[in-house]
């Protein structure tokens, strides 16, 4: 999970410092590391790992990056055209 997050984070701040023609590409990488997180939190939720409380933080937090990230993906499409 440490490592898919950081992941995610390089994918944040590429997209954030690249050229437009080339964001795209890293908030598409960023959101496929969203899915894997919110994946990694439910098996860690499954195996006891994390409480329901945590869990349900944790989602409330994936969620509201993956909104950000679905926002800034169709802002960028519509900066295209």
């Amino acid at each position: 999970m440490k490592e898919e997050s950081l992941t995610l984070l390089i994918h944040v701040y590429r997209a954030n410092k690249s050229r437009k023609e080339d964001r795209l590409e890293y908030i598409e990488q960023a959101r496929k590391n969203v899915e894997v997180i919110r994946l990694l939190i439910r098996v860690a939720k499954d195996l006891k790992i994390i409480g329901t409380k945590g869990f349900v933080f944790l989602n409330i937090k994936i969620e509201e990056l993956s909104k950000q990230l679905t926002a800034w993906q169709k802002y960028t499409v519509g900066a295209d055209k």
